[in-house]
């Protein structure tokens, strides 16, 4: 399995975790037990949750951007500056107005 795999792995594990530790929370408010540390019991699971959903959500767009460096030539650094590249082309015609209406 690999790096991806683990984390989404963990991640549903962690929903779990963070499922049955709400629920002892609820039950410890209804007994009127509630303390402290029972109320850190569902933070610690949401803490982490937090970080592998950002990456869980990241991973999408990062794919499509090493896919669009891989497809341009190598990594931001190796490219030339777009920039230097239309100031040696010479003057640019403006673009075309967007058409809204069907032609």
């Amino acid at each position: 399995m690999n790096w991806n795999g683990w984390m989404r792995s963990a991640h549903r594990w962690l929903s779990l975790a963070f499922t049955g530790a709400v629920v002892v929370n609820l039950v410890a408010l209804f007994q009127k037990r509630q303390d402290f540390w029972i109320g850190l019991l569902a933070l610690i699971p949401l803490i982490v949750l937090l970080v592998t959903g950002l990456y869980l959500f990241a991973l999408p767009y990062a794919a499509r951007w090493r896919a669009r460096t891989a497809r341009e030539g190598g990594t931001i650094a190796q490219r030339p500056c777009a920039a230097a590249a239309t100031a040696s082309s010479g003057p640019r015609a403006p673009p075309a107005p967007p058409r809204f209406l069907p032609a």
